[in-house]
């Protein structure tokens, strides 16, 4: 069978070859270069022998990875691609459950996956792979065969499986050529089993690692583009974590571009769109507060509410829990008998709604 070797430099080891081998690299050339293959020395190899430049190599490993390294360094048997595909071309026949695998933890980020995040989302009957997920034995099998052609790695002390950068561009690239309909079951398993794995308290501490652990495959994955349900829940969770976790531009960048998504479903009849459309509307209202940009968040919290008016008897409970923060912008603009009328009213709305024992 073909192994791939996936061991790695350190990143002092990936400047000192490059400079070597090529005195043209700046320290900082060298130094990018070395982070976009992730320190691996084949591909390192295969950049010095490319006559193309640091940024087009970079640009190209992640935008057509198959068409950069099907060039045959002087020294190679055979081109880097074709080292690849015959390695994913023998799982497809000899162990399709660790291609599956392969695939989704390809379309997830670059850093390494819990394995717990995918074991959560094996209850999902529309995760294509949950037959594989639900039986601990087809699992284990699919993963020492990943590791046994050096295409996975276990992180010591861990359950985390990581893949290299390179093999994750690999990957896609090879899923995206058998067709669009593959490379979006693919990307929707990987949105699915992400939601899973939501721990549905973005404001409690004890959540934010799982939530950071998280947060860049949701990106990577392009989680904001899912229409399920489900999956839009977790991304408003997770503004709202960036939120408490105190990184309000990291929360407005990512509750923009969801917002630019699901802003055309206002015509849609997807299931609970208009609940999180609002729901990421106002996370964003409060990440622009956090980060004391107070006229926006107050415009677009004034604006929530008045598409919510509209249908009182829909958004009644949501209506209540914005109209409570009117007291805090009044007081931050110093109007103190405003802010205490805000209050008061707030407080016979709440009580009115959910009781008078009610926590909130």
């Amino acid at each position: 069978s073909v192994l791939l070797e996936l061991d790695v430099f350190d990143r002092t080891e990936s400047i000192e070859f490059l400079r070597r081998r090529m005195r043209k690299f700046t320290p900082g050339a060298a130094h990018r270069l070395a982070e976009g293959v992730g320190d691996l020395p084949l591909v390192l190899e295969h950049a010095v022998e490319s006559p193309v430049g640091v940024n087009a190599y970079l640009a190209g490993l992640d935008s057509d990875p198959l068409r950069l390294v099907d060039e045959q360094p002087a020294d190679y048997y055979a081109t880097i691609a074709s080292v690849w595909q015959t390695a994913v071309e023998q799982l497809r026949t000899d162990a399709p459950d660790a291609l599956d695998l392969l695939a989704r933890l390809a379309f997830c980020g670059t850093d390494p996956v819990p394995r717990e995040s995918l074991e959560r989302g094996s209850y999902l009957l529309d995760v294509h792979i949950h037959a594989m997920l639900r039986d601990p034995l087809r699992l284990g099998r699919a993963i020492g065969q990943l590791r046994r052609t050096g295409l996975l790695r276990m992180q010591p002390g861990s359950r985390s499986l990581a893949v290299h950068r390179v093999t994750r561009s690999v990957v896609r690239d090879l899923i995206a050529r058998s067709g669009e309909a593959e490379a979006e079951h693919v990307r929707h398993d990987v949105h699915l089993l992400l939601a899973a794995a939501d721990p549905f308290a973005p404001d409690d501490p004890a959540t934010w690692r799982s939530y950071e652990e998280l947060r860049g495959h949701a990106i990577a994955s392009g989680i904001v583009a899912c229409e399920e349900e489900l999956v839009r829940k977790f991304a408003v969770n997770l503004v709202r974590y960036l939120i408490a976790a105190a990184d309000p531009a990291a929360a407005i960048t990512m509750a923009d571009r969801a917002l630019e998504r699901w802003e055309v479903d206002d015509v849609s009849d997807v299931p609970g769109a208009a609940e999180c459309r609002m729901a990421m509307r106002t996370a964003k209202a409060d990440a622009l507060f956090a980060r004391d940009v107070r006229q926006a968040a107050f415009q677009t919290r004034q604006a929530a509410l008045a598409a919510m008016r509209l249908d009182p008897g829909r958004w009644g409970a949501a209506i209540i829990d914005l109209e409570g923060k009117l007291g805090a912008e009044h007081r931050l603009t110093g109007n103190f008998a405003l802010a205490l009328a805000a209050d008061q009213a707030s407080l016979a709305a709440h009580k009115a709604e959910f009781g008078h024992d009610d926590p909130r």
